[in-house]
């Protein structure tokens, strides 16, 4: 996020270039629409409970990075990234010369909760940061969640 520059265009089109700032901007474009107007506030979904694994379903705000590249995936660019997971949640990764190509996400991934647009003011994203498994002689899954609000920077 610190090198990005608010006012300055990146092809978000073009997926073999990527820096950080390109792909802050590339979450930035994938989360405009959500919470630009009240109307449109989103809420991260409920998390907790017996429901806790149940895989991500809303394309406008799910996402996991690749760590590995830095990259941003959505199921919009891979519709099974979001997976369960069958034993804990992790990164599955490619093998052989993909190793660092994100096959898919075992039980985990973000929710990003953007602000409604005030003004002049710096608006803010809160990324729900989630991940859950199905623990060995447990009803409930175990589940495991923080958020983190990183604000936009102003023009």
């Amino acid at each position: 996020m610190q090198a990005y520059q608010v006012g300055q265009t990146y092809d978000l089109a073009d997926r073999t270039s990527s820096s950080p700032a390109k792909e802050y901007a590339r979450i930035i474009n994938y989360v405009s629409g959500v919470g630009s107007t009240p109307s449109k506030r989103a809420a991260a979904s409920t998390f907790g409970g017996t429901d806790a694994c149940k895989i991500p379903n809303n394309p406008s705000t799910d996402f996991i990075l690749n760590p590995v590249t830095g990259t941003l995936n959505t199921s919009a660019t891979k519709f099974d990234v979001f997976q369960t997971a069958a034993t804990s949640a992790q990164l599955t990764y490619g093998t052989g010369s993909n190793r660092s190509v994100l096959s898919h996400s075992d039980g985990m991934w973000v929710e990003a909760v953007r602000s409604a647009s005030s003004g002049t003011t710096a608006g803010f994203i809160d990324f729900h940061i989630r991940a859950c498994w199905d623990a060995p002689g447990l009803d409930t899954p175990m589940n495991l969640g923080t958020i983190v609000r990183l604000y936009e920077p102003r023009s």
